[in-house]
């Protein structure tokens, strides 16, 4: 779920952030004011206008239950929701390895989210089980298999390496179901193991076989965190449907800010380096723009330690520095489809990245980057 990566800037003057003169410490924070980027208005439309979440904001009896969920999503413009099951189990009931209703349960979610204009996609359709544990190393693919064939519409309920597959009850195809955009093998898998690939590749067909969409959240192909885009294009090509990197910004965010506090900033500026991203994201052969997506971007509030950081702050306006910058950037290159992490934070999570209070009142952190990502989503 985070990147970490050393970042080396060029020679180019800064045109497109304003930088408050005065800043933090960098040991104990970042904190930097009256900094942004200027950007145009109305903002230009993207295809995927995404969000992260964890499925339990809509279901009542659980902690991180929001009631106003729906409204808190068409409230920022979101027409995409990239869901993982929360922090309180399968509560959507979901699960096809425990849950004989899970397709009637999995149907009423889809209708729910239709009904709003928003389509889904799973964080991996094994994270933390979300829809059964279909995940490399813990299930072979002969059983995944099974599994995606009770998605595809199979009512037979079957066991299989200890496991049972309870069988669709509708008999419906959720594979080539329009309300779910794409469906996700692994989240982050490092394909540098050949079994690896092998499996998630061989997943990734079956599904297509059987018509519907797939991908590999950020493949990583060399075993570590780079982008590796001419690779990356030329293993998945044929396999997959789209390409999902994920990128936060944070640590050359942080960077940055630390190397203008030493001397006079003359490199790169921090909107530029977001252009340099996207544009190598959208160099990745055999796809098109429209079949490229970041995953994940967003910032943690207060203090944390992620990314390659340790002990950083970062403040609303922070926050709001790098989400405009993200959209600047995004719009300057013609970059398509963005979701953002995380639309609901909770009390345990550190650091934690909500845009949402979670005392479920239903306010924003923040109302002014709430108000940046509905007009970029607009």
């Amino acid at each position: 779920m985070r990147k970490i990566c050393v970042y080396i800037f060029g020679l180019l003057f800064a045109a497109f952030l304003l930088v408050s003169s005065s800043f933090g410490s960098f040991t104990a924070s970042v904190n930097v004011f009256n900094a942004g980027v200027i950007r145009s208005d109305p903002a230009s439309t993207f295809q995927i206008r995404g969000a992260d979440l964890g499925l339990d904001m809509f279901f009542s009896g659980n902690p991180a239950y929001q009631p106003n969920a729906w409204q808190m999503l068409a409230d920022l413009n979101i027409n995409h929701i990239r869901c993982g099951p929360g922090w309180y189990g399968d509560v959507a009931g979901i699960n096809i390895n425990s849950r004989s209703n899970w397709a009637q349960n999995l149907d009423n979610f889809l209708t729910h989210a239709a009904s709003h204009g928003i389509t889904l996609s799973f964080i991996a359709m094994g994270y933390n089980s979300a829809i059964g544990q279909i995940t490399y190393g813990s299930m072979s693919l002969s059983d995944a298999e099974i599994l995606i064939d009770k998605l595809a519409g199979d009512t037979s309920t079957s066991t299989s390496g200890g496991r049972t597959f309870y069988g669709n009850t509708l008999g419906h195809n959720f594979l080539t179901d329009p309300r779910v955009y794409v469906w996700t093998t692994s989240n982050e898998q490092d394909l540098s193991s050949q079994a690896a690939r092998d499996w998630n590749l061989g997943l990734c067909d079956y599904i297509r076989n059987k018509g519907g969409r797939a991908e590999i959240a950020y493949a990583r192909v060399a075993g570590d965190w780079d982008y590796h885009t001419t690779e990356t294009g030329n293993l998945l090509y044929g396999h997959v449907d789209q390409v999902n990197y994920h990128e936060y910004g944070e640590y050359a965010y942080a960077q940055y800010f630390q190397k203008s506090l030493t001397r006079t900033w003359n490199g790169m500026t921090y909107y530029q380096w977001w252009v340099n991203q996207f544009q190598d994201m959208l160099s990745t052969p055999h796809f098109a723009a429209d079949q490229i997506v970041l995953g994940e971007y967003g910032c943690w509030i207060g203090t944390g330690s992620n990314e390659g950081l340790s002990g950083v702050t970062f403040t609303n306006q922070d926050r709001l520095n790098i989400y405009n910058t993200v959209f600047a950037a995004a719009e300057a290159t013609g970059f398509k489809n963005l979701i953002f992490h995380y639309v609901v934070g909770y009390p345990t999570e550190v650091p934690d990245y909500g845009i949402y209070k979670s005392d479920h009142s239903g306010d924003y952190w923040d109302d002014n980057l709430a108000n940046v990502i509905r007009e970029a989503y607009s």
